[in-house]
């Protein structure tokens, strides 16, 4: 007569052991109990309770949802049926086997599933608890006005040496980029030392280091520094790859494609930026899809392909005019502005110029007055105002000649040469070129850039100078500016 089975935690203390290769002996060893009492354990002449056996599987590295998974084996296979259907509509005995063979599966599956759910609640609760701690954490990194009190406050306290914390210096990184290239590469050089400070295993440090290193590349390339940022952005997209397997999707997948997209515009790889722009909005969640659509009608601006851009930008108003962000909904109806006049849609462009010029007022960031100018003086040039015109355009020479803006004051430059040459003012026309000359005394040009504007002064001073070859320079320096790829033959 056969013994009987022993209770189901006894099978499974024994299954358990023997999937690890154990002996009965090497086990009490590793548990520090005698064999004796382990094999009466799995023998079942001893009570095993669930809680030894939980502590026991333990020890050998299983979950107690692994005990529970090897309980539920145990039991649907020596758990049967009875043999005869007590009725004729009973199911048979193999047609019960075949349904506790379905109802197994089920149930590993729907066990898998809920554990998958519980297991993303909690990364959820966390991420939303660290990021709300990170946010107090930053704000007061942020008031403090000195670089290195700051850096002080990072490696004296470990409050600071979490992930989010780097993240939220990220986008503080990425916000002062509007403003200087020197702060929000200070930023993010903060945010990485908080990444290298921060706890994790090799992986998730890799993809922790990679997105911040995004946006020290987008500090160098915003600087100007586009060599150093092409590196940068090369070493963030490796260490990116090298960590994915140990990101939830807890870090933000639609920088890379969005932040790297600004460095192809910049080098004149405009299909390449297009594709990243589609890549970024394909991956971001809708709340920042007008940004990104922001950027790829400046992309398709500096294409001089302003028809493209206006239908691009009327979405992304779409997008963004719910969003409590006046910035950003000032920088897009600015931009509508400046493709209408690309367009040579003057009357349209001053139609919506009140209105942004309100908000841009409101806003009281001096630069963004001084390109509001700016658009008023193209504006009135393209209505024949001369005089409104010419006013406008030499404040706003003026004011990127005393912030050392180069680029901008060779283009309004250039508007104004278009302006007086068309009125046959060549004498104003050779003034201007005569001013020009700043420009190349070590203000960082780049060489085809200079070589464009030399040519220009050079043109004016034998009175060869058209108004069609000053638009073609200006054009010209519109696609040059940040860019290191464009020779002015191409343009």
């Amino acid at each position: 007569m056969p013994r009987p089975a022993p209770p189901p935690e006894s099978l499974a203390l024994t299954t358990l052991r023997r999937a690890r290769g154990l002996t009965g002996a090497q086990l009490a060893d590793l548990t520090g109990m005698t064999k004796g009492k382990l094999s009466r354990y799995e023998m079942g002449t001893d009570v095993l309770h669930r809680e030894k056996l939980d502590e026991l599987a333990s020890a050998m590295g299983y979950d107690p949802a692994d005990v529970d998974s090897v309980i539920f084996g145990i039991l649907g296979a020596t758990t049967r049926p009875g043999k005869v259907p007590r009725s004729p509509v009973d199911p048979t005995p193999d047609e019960r086997r075949r349904f506790r063979r379905v109802l197994g599966r089920l149930a590993q599956a729907e066990r898998e599933g809920l554990e998958a759910q519980f297991v993303q609640h909690l990364r959820d609760s966390r991420a939303k608890r660290d990021r709300s701690n990170a946010e107090d954490l930053v704000q007061l990194l942020m008031e403090e006005p000195e670089p290195r009190a700051r850096q002080k406050l990072v490696e004296s306290s470990r409050k600071f040496h979490n992930w989010a914390v780097a993240e939220g210096l990220s986008s503080e990184s990425a916000k002062a980029a509007a403003d200087s290239a020197t702060v929000a590469l200070e930023i993010a050089r903060l945010a990485m030392r908080v990444s290298e400070l921060a706890p994790g295993d090799p992986e998730w440090k890799q993809r922790l280091e990679g997105y911040v290193w995004l946006f020290i590349a987008n500090a160098m390339r915003v600087s100007g520094d586009l060599p150093s940022a092409d590196q940068a952005f090369a070493k963030a997209s490796l260490m990116w790859e090298a960590g994915f397997s140990a990101d939830p999707g807890l870090l933000a997948e639609w920088r890379l494609p969005d932040l790297m997209s600004a460095l192809r515009r910049a080098q004149g790889r405009y299909e390449e930026a297009l594709a990243l722009h589609e890549r970024a909005l394909f991956l971001a969640p809708s709340e920042v899809k007008g940004r990104i659509f922001l950027k790829k009608a400046l992309t398709l601006e500096q294409m001089g392909q302003h028809e493209l851009a206006l239908p691009v930008l009327r979405d992304a108003v779409h997008l963004v005019d719910g969003l409590d962000d006046p910035r950003l909904l000032t920088v897009l109806r600015f931009d509508l502005i400046v493709v209408l006049c690309g367009l040579g849609r003057f009357e349209e462009a001053e139609a919506g110029l009140d209105e942004v010029s309100a908000m841009t007022t409101a806003l009281g960031n001096e630069l963004d007055l001084v390109r509001l100018v700016w658009l008023r003086g193209r504006i009135n040039a393209g209505l024949a105002r001369d005089q409104e015109a010419e006013a406008a355009l030499e404040q706003v020479r003026q004011a990127f000649r005393h912030r050392g803006i180069v680029y901008d004051f060779a283009k309004v430059t250039l508007e104004l040469a278009v302006l007086y040459r068309s009125r046959g003012r060549l004498e104003e026309v050779k003034t201007l070129a005569r001013q020009t000359l700043w420009v190349f005394q070590d203000q960082g040009v780049h060489a085809e850039a200079e070589k464009a504007l030399r040519l220009f002064c050079e043109a004016v001073e034998e009175e060869r100078l058209t108004v069609e070859f000053a638009r073609r320079l200006l054009r010209y320096l519109e696609k040059m500016q940040g860019s290191s790829g464009v020779c002015f033959a191409e343009v």
